[in-house]
């Protein structure tokens, strides 16, 4: 063979080879186009090997991609403190959010953002894929708040709490919903009778979306109630010769009285033992209520209360009024419902703190009895 023939072979390979990446190159970039349109740019951290192996993962993975999860859901998903982009997709999956937990990590990683998922909990939305998902756990779209009601809490306590969430509605407008329970009526037992949603309002956790309104937030609480109310508990409670209204009274005062949860029912047995007997039920926690916030200790509930706080001129004072509060003087948990719908049987009529600091009571018969336990 001529040197000529063996040159224009040799041109004719190195020109065949050049066509040839140029169609590979420019189906890549064609490829790449695509993807971008579809996925966005990937992360600039991204080498040009990882590109390349992970828009060709994405080209298979599209399908799992773009479509929703199995399960057609709204509900909480929690993303933990320090938790891998690989266990948060796993847990994706094993709920029903995405198709395909590989695929999710493909896309996460493509985009760079596999390392910077908020953590917190979240309100998932039926119907979204796994990029819509991916964007709400980056950006933090739909993150909820943490928002906690201890037991004991009077409606102005939950009310500062409220204080720096920046939720949708105002510390003052909480205030004056719970004043006004009508548009609630026929939620956890709300009735015409009920003259206010104190009582009502369930201690717990809620995790709140930024966007809540004062009718969502209020409803929240009291569904919460609706479901630790339960039907044996209310007819407990007319057994015991109460209406609801007048339960969730007497279980707030057994909450302010109870430090130790065991003995929530013999305080409820006192009570009981009281009202059936005529007494007044001389509850120091009815006095706080009614004598409000005390700037001296910036508490709602002054401690120690004075002889003439005793006296204080109020329906809610049980020193000196009969019978039960005409609200509730604070928001119960679970355990205090339930002391009052089960209290202890016993003949117990008083009781005081135990002289040792252990939040124990001590609890008698007669009133000399009560004398005798005092703390020397």
């Amino acid at each position: 063979m001529s040197m000529a023939r063996k040159k224009q072979g040799s041109l004719f390979i190195i020109l065949f080879i050049l066509a040839f990446g140029g169609l590979l190159i420019s189906g890549y970039i064609w490829e790449v186009d695509r993807i971008q349109a579809v996925y966005g740019k990937p992360g600039r951290d991204l080498g040009i090997i990882e590109k390349i192996s992970l828009n060709s993962r994405l080209l298979l993975a599209g399908d799992y991609l773009l479509s929703p999860g199995g399960e057609l859901r709204t509900g909480l998903f929690e993303v933990s403190e320090g938790e891998s982009a690989g266990s948060i997709a796993e847990r994706l999956e094993q709920n029903g959010w995405i198709r395909d937990a590989q695929s999710f990590l493909v896309f996460l990683q493509y985009s760079g953002i596999d390392r910077e998922l908020l953590p917190g909990m979240y309100s998932l939305k039926a119907g979204d894929n796994g990029i819509q998902l991916a964007h709400e756990l980056h950006a933090g779209k739909g993150r909820l708040v943490r928002f906690v009601i201890l037991p004991g809490w009077r409606n102005e306590e939950i009310a500062f709490a409220l204080e720096g969430y920046d939720l949708g509605f105002s510390q003052e407008d909480f205030i004056h919903a719970v004043k006004d329970p009508g548009p609630f009526s026929g939620i956890a037992g709300v009735s015409p009778s009920t003259k206010s949603l104190e009582g009502r309002l369930f201690p717990g956790s809620y995790y709140l979306s930024r966007q809540i309104t004062l009718d969502e937030f209020t409803r929240d609480l009291l569904l919460a109630f609706s479901n630790a109310l339960t039907p044996q508990m209310e007819l407990a409670y007319r057994n015991n010769g109460l209406t609801l209204d007048q339960a969730i009274v007497l279980a707030s005062i057994v909450e302010k009285e109870t430090v130790l949860d065991v003995e929530a029912p013999l305080i409820a047995s006192v009570f009981f033992n009281r009202l059936a007997a005529g007494m007044r039920l001389e509850s120091d926690p009815t006095v706080q209520y009614a004598v409000g916030y005390d700037n001296t200790a910036g508490s709602w509930w002054k401690n120690p209360l004075s002889y003439e706080d005793l006296r204080f001129n109020s329906v809610y004072n049980t020193y000196i009024v009969a019978g039960l509060p005409p609200t509730a003087i604070c928001n119960p948990g679970e355990v205090s419902l339930q002391a009052v719908a089960k209290p202890a049987i016993t003949n117990y009529y008083y009781f005081r703190a135990a002289c040792d600091g252990s939040g124990k009571h001590e609890f008698s018969y007669t009133y000399e009895e009560h004398l005798s336990k005092g703390c020397p």
